[in-house]
């Protein structure tokens, strides 16, 4: 299964570089990854369908399978920040 999110740690902050097949230029840091985890896992639970923003522009439906991956994603990205 392809990674919903790709990108890479440098300087203890998460490089954003793609979500889906869309291409993005983020920097997240170990707070705001803590964020989108605690509202993914809080909606998980209410709706079938989700939407992210990238940039706060350009929104990104994910279903409730791709919500759970992205969990884990951002979960193991969490664990390799400091």
């Amino acid at each position: 299964m392809e990674n919903i999110i790709q990108g890479e740690i440098v300087d203890n902050q998460y490089i954003l570089k793609q979500v889906k097949q869309l291409s993005t230029q983020s920097v997240m840091k170990k707070q705001q990854i803590k964020q989108l985890s605690d509202y993914l896992a809080k909606s998980i639970h209410h709706d079938d369908q989700h939407l992210i923003t990238i940039n706060d522009q350009l929104p990104i439906r994910l279903n409730n399978d791709e919500v759970n991956q992205l969990l884990n994603e951002l979960e193991m990205i969490e664990r390799s920040l400091h």
